[in-house]
């Protein structure tokens, strides 16, 4: 029991169901509508709000409140300091992102066959990819909706010789609105809140939104239990509850999944749990043309250059609303004002690194989260160069002027000024990053002693615990996660659903 307002106690609410899932993103809500595909009672439970599409604004702060955990300000510690945005929300970070769909490039199959994990072998998981993309109309985008943006950088990119490819999307009839990062007004983008979680429904699986699992109950080496509070509009607790299940899926992600464990000390004896945590770091690099790009036009993320195997990075286009670009952008005073004033007239490449360094996520004393990341000195490297290998595409489509995330190296009107920066040794606190994709914090490995889920996704020395989301991913991998995770999730499904 818990007290409400006014000091009246708040009953608890007790559910029964053969299979909970905790969190709907790209890994619980595979699993709920496989799994109920299979004749399993499943209850699926989401922290978050449930979203439509009236409900999407392209006001950025109120969207940042309304799906984004912690107004869109969750952050590493670490050198440099980085935010990392999380969707909350039923659908998860699903609903907030581009859409895009990457398979995992060779180097990580081969990673997962030394480690000995057949669930991540290539020709297991080929079928679940083809299953993922097939349900969600995963294709390349289209021409007409690659936007000002890819357009200007593909020009850049031809001019120099690298060669470039449309992104593969998970989308139907989009309109090239921009908006996908806030949450698609269309429908368009396929995100967990409009195909796996009504098709789960439509099979008999039960949503929760505003639930909050916060312990589980254990007895004699079982999960029997999921705890949590029932979450009123404003956020506050306006109940208990208890849910009994045969068997628990946690897909709260890389960050919240461990967060679970090390509160209720599960699954924690190989110290790996909140450990081995990577992210992709992005760095932005924008160019200022004479013309209009209008960059906001059409998917924000539609090309890429893919230069995984020989230098460690992946470039690709991306922009945002003014409203959250025009922070990030350097200078003071008019200084500042002019670059916002040419807003119109930017291209933006991101840098995305596929790092080999990795961090941690903990429980501090009170029940604070922290999460922490250093950047090493072969990663800032590699980042200078995705750097000014953007800067000169960007020149190479016709910028008049660069703006790099690189403190005191942040304007650069010619080209030739890029030798400098090449050649000078850059401190990890002056790069200006962002992160996205944290996998790896629960990983999956054949030895107890070196990892936190077995090959069939269960919880090592814990039965009916499974888990299926990014924090299983065993080792670095260097594209989004997104499609990944949805395949091994329906892999998991097909393993949980012989067990229970």
């Amino acid at each position: 029991m818990i007290k409400g307002e006014g000091n009246t106690r708040l009953a608890t609410e007790h559910v029964n169901t053969q299979v909970c899932v905790v969190g709907s993103g790209a890994g619980g809500a595979v699993v709920a509508k496989e799994l109920a595909e299979r004749g399993a009672h499943v209850l699926l439970l989401e922290e978050g709000p449930r979203v439509r599409k009236e409900d999407f604004t392209s006001r950025v702060l109120d969207a940042f409140s309304l799906v984004y955990r912690d107004n869109a300000m969750t952050g590493i510690i670490g050198r440099p300091a980085i935010p990392l945005p999380l969707g909350r929300c039923v659908g998860g970070s699903t609903v907030v992102n581009n859409g895009s769909c990457y398979r995992p490039p060779r180097r990580f199959f081969r990673d997962c066959e030394a480690l000995g994990l057949s669930s991540f072998a290539q020709e297991v998981l080929t079928p679940h990819f083809e299953r993922a993309e097939s349900f969600l109309n995963v294709h390349p985008v289209e021409p007409h909706l690659l936007g000002g943006n890819a357009h200007a950088i593909a020009g850049g990119a031809d001019r120099l010789g690298l060669p470039w490819r449309p992104i593969p999307r998970a989308h139907r009839d989009c309109q090239g609105c921009g908006h996908c990062s806030l949450g698609c007004p269309k429908d368009a983008k396929q995100a967990m809140h409009i195909t796996y979680i009504p098709k789960a429904e439509e099979l008999g699986a039960k949503v929760f939104s505003q639930w909050k699992a916060m312990d589980l109950l254990i007895r004699r080496g079982r999960v029997v239990s999921v705890r949590g509070v029932r979450l009123a509009a404003g956020g506050g607790a306006e109940g208990e509850f208890e849910i009994l299940a045969d068997a628990v899926v946690l897909a709260a992600g890389a960050i919240h999944t461990p967060i679970l464990l090390l509160r209720n000390r599960v699954g924690t004896r190989s110290g790996q749990t909140g450990q081995n945590l990577h992210i992709h770091p992005v760095a932005r690099v924008r160019g200022v043309f004479d013309e209009a790009i209008d960059g906001w036009r059409g998917v924000p993320q539609s090309l890429y250059i893919d230069r995984i195997e020989a230098e460690g990075i992946l470039l690709h286009n991306t922009f945002v609303p003014l409203a959250a670009e025009a922070a990030s952008l350097p200078g003071f005073g008019r200084e500042h004002w002019e670059l916002v004033r040419r807003y119109r007239n930017m291209a933006a490449v991101v840098v995305h690194l596929a790092d080999r360094n990795s961090g941690r996520v903990a429980l501090r004393h009170g029940g604070q989260i922290e999460i922490s990341y250093r950047l090493g000195s072969e990663e800032v490297e590699r980042l200078i160069n995705g750097i000014v290998l953007a800067a000169r595409i960007l020149f190479a489509a016709g910028a008049r002027m660069v703006v790099l995330p690189v403190r005191f190296h942040e304007i650069v009107r010619h080209i030739d000024e890029l030798e400098s920066l090449a050649g000078a040794r850059t401190l990890p606190s002056q790069l200006k990053l962002a992160a996205f994709h944290p996998h790896g914090t629960c990983r999956m490995g054949v030895n107890p002693h070196t990892s936190v889920v077995d090959d069939s996704f269960r919880v090592h020395g814990v039965e009916g615990l499974y888990l299926a989301d990014a924090s299983a991913i065993p080792t670095a991998l260097d594209v989004s996660p997104q499609l990944t995770i949805m395949a091994f999730a329906s892999r998991a499904a097909q393993q949980i659903a012989e067990q229970i």
